[in-house]
């Protein structure tokens, strides 16, 4: 979902023509958006929810909550709306 999630924004942002960072993070696709003079997209608390449990289970190993997850994958389809 993340992954899914990380190539949508690459391809908005694209399509926008935003300057990004050769080192963009995932939560910097909200500032990329809005300092290529677009509306801020939605969903950027969720999403950074999204990656902050991508991040724990990649580097920790902490297995997500099948309900968090599962409340988040909403917030990933609007999010391609903005697309």
């Amino acid at each position: 979902m993340h992954d899914a999630s990380e190539l949508l924004m690459l391809a908005v942002l694209d399509h926008l023509k935003a300057k990004t960072s050769k080192k963009r993070e995932f939560m910097d696709f909200w500032d990329d958006v809005r300092n290529a003079a677009h509306p801020e997209p939605k969903h950027r608390i969720p999403m950074d929810s999204l990656n902050r449990i991508r991040i724990a289970f990649k580097h920790s190993g902490a297995i997500p909550n099948p309900s968090e997850v599962r409340g988040l994958l909403p917030r990933v389809q609007l999010l391609r709306g903005h697309a």
